[in-house]
């Protein structure tokens, strides 16, 4: 599984470079995931700090075992979670699926 870092400033926003003696604010999110997460940044981020909530498995048709929840992402894209720490800002992301008419599938 690949291993990515996501650096975003504490509201979400694009990281902020900081100059000596000033207080970083930045929060990196440590991301290991089998799919490209790429343009999902964003969404991923924001659920592994806490922002957003994971969805139910219940929702979705075909969700890998072990999984704990899923991200919706935009473009009817879903990212299936095995484990979080929102304290330790990880996540890791074992399968990608999609909405099709309302029906989410892995």
């Amino acid at each position: 599984m690949a291993r990515t870092k996501i650096l975003r400033a504490a509201d979400g926003g694009a990281a902020k470079k900081f100059k000596q003696g000033e207080e970083n604010t930045n929060v990196e999110v440590n991301v290991t995931s089998s799919v490209d997460i790429k343009g999902h940044e964003q969404n991923v981020w924001e659920t592994a700090t806490g922002s957003k909530d994971l969805h139910k498995t219940s929702k979705a048709r075909g969700i890998p075992k072990g999984a704990i929840g899923y991200i919706h992402s935009h473009s009817n894209t879903l990212f299936a979670v095995s484990r979080i720490d929102v304290k330790k800002h990880t996540i890791e992301i074992v399968a990608q699926g999609k909405v099709n008419a309302g029906v989410h599938t892995f």
